[in-house]
């Protein structure tokens, strides 16, 4: 892939998650309100440090649950792009919302839990690619240091009798 779609697709993404999340709210009945009806509860999740504390676990658990099965790739990438893989792949925000607004919905998880999961999401989509990238930097470092040996001449009778 090109830098320049790489970029331009790094540029959609937010776009397309912003748009998304407009649509969706202007799809939802008349009792829901984005100004009185949070997802999450920023005071809920400072009220005690057990509360923050829970933000690091679960990102933790994202990288594990999210992240270990990226194993599987270890047949065809070496060990520093399968972890690369993983790290990259353990990134989740918008189910972690939408699974925690259900939650909350039927009463199975506090504000809290939900706030602390929804911070731990932020956080992966903000420090797992970033993370990713700086391990591909420092994998393709060792690479691009390593002299390549020159392309073999063609030999007599090939390419060379044609000129």
């Amino acid at each position: 892939m090109s830098p320049r779609l790489a970029a331009i697709l790094g540029l959609a993404a937010p776009v397309t998650f912003v748009t998304g999340i407009v649509l969706g709210d202007l799809a939802q009945p008349d009792a829901f309100s984005p100004a009185n009806d949070d997802i999450s509860d920023l005071g809920a999740l400072t009220a005690s440090a057990s509360n923050v504390a829970m933000v690091p676990v679960f990102l933790a658990a994202l990288l594990v649950v999210r992240g270990l099965p990226a194993v599987v790739y270890r047949r065809v990438l070496d060990g520093p792009h399968t972890a690369i893989a993983g790290i990259m792949q353990a990134t989740s925000l918008p189910f972690i919302v939408a699974a925690t607004a259900i939650g909350m919905d039927l009463g199975l998880i506090d504000a809290a839990a939900s706030a602390a999961l929804i911070g731990a999401g932020l956080l992966s989509v903000l420090v797992f690619p970033v993370g990713g990238l700086a391990l591909l930097r420092r994998a393709a470092a060792p690479a691009a240091d390593v002299p390549q040996a020159p392309a073999p001449r063609p030999a007599a009778g090939m390419a060379g009798e044609l000129l």
